[in-house]
């Protein structure tokens, strides 16, 4: 499991977002208000940023269920009013963001909704339950799901919200809390949609029968249908429509993300962005390790070396890129790895380099899986990329000389005589005395760093 993200403050900075109330600021409610929608907020930055099992998001969650008690223990309720680029509470701007393609209001706004409702009695599962749907509110696809559906889907208790439909006119509606309220506000006798309708002027003194109204079927098509064309895409469209697809799902469209990540890394001076990039970074890095591409992982890994050598970087930048290093090394990066290497369709020079460009906290895991790999060509490999990796750290590796596995041990050893170090030869003589004659052996073309087999 990769370590557990340090929660920076920084990286969710509200500031420019959250706007200082206008107005009298010992208003008690509007500032209980402010600080439960930053609150808010965060929390679905942070489940956006964070992997799914980083225990800082359950801080995150229970402290916003916390604020939303006290909220709602006090003022029994919290409506916050959704605008294009905004939300509101009793008609004051707490949050603002006009950026189309990160404003939480937006992405609210452009799927019909204009209010949600918080009541007492809140619980756990419902806080969890918006946050699990706002937080991919960005990605939403409008053709299958949109926010107002998902948030109907929930069954909600005490989270309600007002919406609105666009072929109505941007007239709100409100979304029925129970089946008798859907049935209160029902038509029953709709006017049929191929019936044309000539009601009587206003003001007429003869009734109007609804018989014979509904009788009187027209004949033929109905104007907004007669133009079929307008319902169909031409050729040049429908090729044009085939290569946006086909460019968004060839991987080469996510492979040239990076250059434009690493742009950000040189250019961008505000942390959150920085950050993002960095986390993105990473997860391209996933992506390579898992479809098997070693040496575009390589390449990104040479990047993130020449960024740290040859830019002017501040304290917090070095240590957002170093992370890309570290991450690349990790025991859960390592054993998929290892998984990969099982399939035996890896270019294993690819690998090689690979390896030999980690650093030395990958040094335990590669020997965790040094001791289970059973081809021999890759446990080679593996004893060939850590003494580069450990040339420095022969600590890491002299633990390992008690381990039981005499093949393990012998590795170690081999590993040890290459890098050459004569701070390693008193845990080496302990081979001396190992009961297996392959490890004594090992031991003894140390100095040559010769005599495994990998």
């Amino acid at each position: 499991m990769p370590d557990e993200v340090p929660l920076d403050k920084k990286v969710l900075d509200l500031t420019i977002e959250m706007p200082l109330p206008e107005g009298s600021e010992s208003d008690e409610e509007l500032l209980l208000a402010r600080d439960l929608t930053s609150a808010f907020i965060k929390a679905i930055k942070a489940f956006r940023f964070y992997p799914p099992d980083n225990p800082t998001l359950k801080g995150f969650r229970d402290q916003l269920l916390k604020k939303f008690q006290f909220f709602l223990n006090k003022y029994q309720s919290f409506v916050l009013q959704v605008g294009e680029y905004d939300l509101s509470f009793k008609n004051r701007i707490l949050y603002e963001n006009k950026d189309v393609k990160t404003s939480l209001a937006f992405s609210l706004y452009k799927d019909g909704l204009r209010e949600i409702r918080f009541m007492k009695g809140l619980e756990e599962w419902e806080v969890q339950g918006v946050i699990d749907i706002l937080k991919h509110s960005e990605t939403i696809n409008s053709l299958e799901d949109d926010i107002v559906t998902l948030m109907w889907e929930k069954d909600f208790v005490h989270v309600s919200y007002l919406a609105t439909d666009e072929f109505l006119e941007e007239t709100p509606v409100i979304i029925p809390d129970n089946v008798d309220q859907f049935r209160k506000n029902l038509v029953f006798k709709p006017l049929a949609h191929h019936v044309e309708v000539e009601l009587a002027e206003e003001g007429s003194e003869e009734g109007i029968d609804l018989d014979e109204i509904l009788s009187k079927v027209i004949e033929g098509p109905l104007p907004f249908v007669s133009d079929r064309s307008v319902y169909f895409l031409s050729s040049d469209e429908m090729e044009g429509l085939r290569k946006d697809v086909e460019s968004e799902v060839d991987p080469v469209f996510v492979f040239n993300i990076t250059d434009t990540l690493f742009e950000i890394l040189a250019l961008e001076k505000e942390p959150e962005p920085f950050q993002d990039a960095v986390n993105i970074l990473i997860k391209v890095l996933d992506a390579f390790l898992t479809l098997g591409e070693f040496t575009k992982a390589s390449d990104l890994l040479k990047r993130v070396y020449i960024i740290l050598k040859t830019y002017d970087l501040q304290d917090w930048q070095v240590e957002g890129i170093q992370k890309i290093g570290v991450e690349a090394g990790d025991e859960v990066r390592i054993e998929r790895i290892g998984r990969l290497l099982e399939r035996e369709e890896v270019r294993l020079e690819h690998v090689s380099t690979y390896l030999s460009l980690l650093q030395k906290n990958s040094i335990k895991p590669l020997i965790k899986l040094l001791g289970e790999l059973k081809n021999s060509k890759v446990r080679r490999l593996f004893c060939d990329a850590l003494p580069e990796i450990g040339k420095n750290s022969i600590e890491l590796f002299t633990p390992f000389i008690e381990d039981r596995r005499w093949y393990l041990v012998r590795n170690i050893i081999y590993i040890l005589g290459r890098i050459g170090k004569e701070q390693a030869l008193p845990y080496v003589q302990k081979a001396f005395n190992h009961e297996e004659n392959r490890v004594r052996w090992s031991q003894g073309h140390w100095i040559t760093g010769e005599g495994s087999d990998g």
